[in-house]
């Protein structure tokens, strides 16, 4: 019985990454959805972070992008971090009905579900390319 020599394969080189071709006229802003919700939440942004804008455009910018946050084509998504935060002012609601300074606590609910509604326009509006 004669031995069959063992063929060594040719090395195959290394799968690289394909970059996606980018034309020119792309840019930056190339597929980014312009909605109500996403430019009320980008004027919200800018509002409280540079304050030069007059006060109140942030208020008004989050409350144009809660109303307008319906009208988006995409499904609402729920992840974990706003189900988390929806439990705790929950809770936060059942701890008010038992409290003895309820009016201080309720003002805390108040703020408390503006950062919600903040939290929810978020994570719905925001997204990655990727």
């Amino acid at each position: 019985m004669s031995a069959v020599p063992i063929q060594r394969r040719m090395a195959v080189p290394a799968r690289t990454r394909a970059t996606p071709a980018r034309s020119d006229d792309a840019g930056l802003f190339a597929g980014i959805a312009w909605t109500p919700a996403y430019l009320a939440f980008i004027v919200y942004v800018f509002a409280i972070t540079t304050y030069r804008v007059p006060v109140g455009t942030g208020t008004a910018a989050m409350s144009v992008a809660l109303i307008t946050l319906p009208m988006e084509r995409r499904p609402w998504r729920f992840p974990a971090t706003l189900a988390w935060t929806v439990a705790l002012l929950g809770w936060a609601l059942f701890g008010w009905t038992t409290s003895n300074y309820q009016d201080a606590v309720w003002d805390r609910i108040v703020e408390f579900s503006k950062i919600v509604g903040v939290v929810l326009v978020a994570v719905n509006v925001l997204n990655s390319r990727a």
